[in-house]
């Protein structure tokens, strides 16, 4: 059976000429989760679904002094998916920036990850030409590892959808450190002043 994309297409998007683009041959990184309770929802994870824990990290968003941390997040594997991962996030003081937005939206997946063939810059500047709005006016540079990531805003889809490149291929997670994960987090504040 031979359906046509665009019968699957928005109508707001179905005449949309994304030929420029190409295909992004897209691969899921990770998905984060913000909740209450990260090692409860961790916990499920490994024991009824099969997900392997990694680690847990305590993130510093610049809620609080330096040397302290507002944030956790328990980072597992995905089974039967070699370097996908879930993030799984909770805020450790009651105005951290992850339970303000659970007060606002409410528990579940904040935002969901993709790399991509394509080099992120010309990603995120065939999107700005097309309208699609990026919490960023640019994409965040993390020099001192080398991630470029950005995020979509979430009205598109009910979450943000971020482009990560890493460097090389590198999917080590300490690529991830507090001030890139600070500087993307930050860029969503926006949705909790409306």
């Amino acid at each position: 059976m031979n359906i046509e994309k665009q019968n699957f297409i928005y109508n707001d998007t179905k005449n949309l000429d994304l030929s420029h683009i190409g295909d992004m041959n897209l691969k899921l990184d990770h998905y984060n989760l913000n909740v209450r309770d990260a090692k409860k929802v961790a916990n499920f994870h490994i024991s009824f679904l099969g997900f392997q824990f990694l680690k847990k990290e305590l993130v510093n968003t610049g809620g609080v002094d330096q040397g302290q941390y507002d944030m956790i997040n328990y980072i597992l594997r995905i089974p039967s998916m070699e370097n996908t991962y879930c993030v799984i996030s909770e805020g450790l003081i009651e105005n951290s920036i992850v339970n303000i937005f659970i007060d606002k939206f409410g528990e579940g997946i904040n935002h969901i990850a993709f790399t991509s063939s394509i080099d992120i810059e010309i990603i995120f500047n065939k999107f700005k030409h097309l309208g699609i709005k990026t919490t960023t006016k640019k994409v965040i540079n993390d020099k001192n590892v080398g991630l470029k990531q950005f995020f979509i805003n979430k009205e598109y889809v009910g979450y943000f959808i971020e482009f990560i490149q890493r460097p090389n291929n590198d999917y080590g997670s300490e690529i991830f450190t507090s001030d890139n994960i600070a500087s993307l987090i930050n860029s969503t504040k926006r949705y909790l002043l409306d």
